[in-house]
């Protein structure tokens, strides 16, 4: 393994913490007599974030876990790609 693919790996690996340790947050909210859910931006894991205004009750504080999920697949394939060209021809 060259030097660039351990750098690589190990950008990758710090961004994959990252990603899961400071998560997109989504919250249920109801106004009047309706509800819905809003995208309140990242924070760390270990706390919800709590920036709303006084006019919406919050119903529910939960995880974008879809949005997780895209930022770990484009992250994987961004790497993968580079990780692949930084392979050079087999020798025998």
């Amino acid at each position: 393994m060259t030097k660039v693919q351990k750098v690589i790996i190990i950008v990758y690996l710090v961004l994959l913490v990252l990603v899961c340790v400071y998560v997109p947050w989504r919250v249920g909210v109801r106004r009047n007599d309706s509800e819905g859910a809003l995208s309140l931006g990242y924070a760390p894991l270990w706390s919800s974030p709590t920036d709303l205004k006084d006019s919406f009750k919050i119903s529910f504080s939960t995880i974008d876990y879809g949005k997780i999920t895209l930022e770990l697949i484009a992250l994987t394939a961004i790497f993968g790609v580079l990780f692949v060209l930084t392979l050079g021809p087999k020798k025998d």
